[in-house]
């Protein structure tokens, strides 16, 4: 039987990616709980989480607001006068999180395996 219970373990999880966020990437957002676990054995909860994070963030990417302006040869100097933004391209990332059902270590996190 676990001391630490599957609530405790999923705050702790949640703690832990907290301090570790500035290595996950680039705005690393929209944390949700996917899926918890006991591990057959009672030694380890399984905790796998799901975010959200910008893809190469130092690359900038460019489209046009009004694709109908481009023509078969590239940009028309009307399409090149229309407002260009930055996409930013966002993937989901899970990692499984084992935690210490006695005592709430974080052990390892890992990529989730599809």
């Amino acid at each position: 039987m676990p001391n630490i219970n599957l609530k405790t373990a999923i705050s702790k999880v949640v703690a832990y990616i907290d301090s570790v966020k500035d290595t996950l990437g680039k705005n690393v957002e929209n944390l949700l709980l996917e899926e918890t676990e006991l591990s057959e054995d009672g030694k380890f909860w399984l905790i796998t989480i799901g975010f959200d994070r910008e893809v190469d963030p130092n690359k900038e990417r460019i489209y046009y607001s009004n694709p109908s302006m481009i023509n078969d040869l590239g940009l028309n100097r009307v399409g090149d006068l229309l407002p260009k933004s930055k996409r930013v391209i966002i993937e989901r990332v899970y990692k499984v999180v084992k935690v210490d059902s006695q005592t709430g270590k974080i052990l390892s996190m890992k990529m989730y395996k599809f």
